[in-house]
């Protein structure tokens, strides 16, 4: 999403408490971290994602906190407040997306390995397709079926979830989170 579509959670996060503790648990916003920003922007959206997620954590909503970085110059600051080993969200998309893809991908996968060594993450849920040499426990989330494109689709039927590989039935009493491996396109639910 936009940034502006975050800014009515970091004004008034108390109108989405009630909300947002319905869900298992929500992703901490993921606000910009371009190159071309100051750093002393990029602190400032690093803190107003770590303060959302730790409102949010404080009225009893489980958080997982979103991690993003732009350049080297950001590893000082952007993996702090996150306690090792936790599970954490990255997304791929913006890379996917720009017409410099090798110089975005080298950058992203930089940021990664360096997240990896910093946070040490028991999971990392991807945000659109991860790269392939992405390494660690990752849960894929397709961008475009989970995207605002498709929230009123009724072509899903009730207790089924829409991923890439087709219409999966969700088990009773399973999370909504399905891994694929992308290699044997293997999908099963977690």
């Amino acid at each position: 999403m936009y940034d502006y579509n975050f800014e009515s959670i970091w004004k008034t996060p108390e109108k989405f408490v009630e909300l947002l503790s319905k869900y298992k648990g929500v992703l901490t916003p993921d606000f910009s971290m371009y190159t071309e920003m100051p750093y002393a922007v990029q602190i400032y959206n690093t803190f107003r994602n770590r303060w959302c997620g730790a409102y949010l954590a404080s009225k009893g909503i489980r958080v997982i906190p979103t991690v993003a970085w732009s350049d080297s110059g950001s590893f000082n600051f952007c993996f702090k407040g996150i306690k090792k080993g936790s599970v954490v969200a990255v997304s791929t998309y913006m890379f996917h997306e720009s017409k410099n893809h090798a110089a975005q991908k080298e950058l992203f996968m930089k940021g990664y390995n360096k997240m990896l060594e910093e946070i040490e993450p028991s999971a990392i849920i991807c945000y659109s397709e991860p790269f392939p040499d992405m390494e660690g426990n990752i849960i894929y989330v397709d961008y475009d079926l989970s995207s605002w494109r498709h929230m009123e689709d009724d072509i899903v039927p009730k207790g089924a979830v829409k991923h890439t590989y087709g219409i999966f039935t969700r088990p009773p009493a399973s999370d909504i989170i399905i891994k694929c491996l992308q290699r044997r396109r293997k999908c099963f639910w977690r």
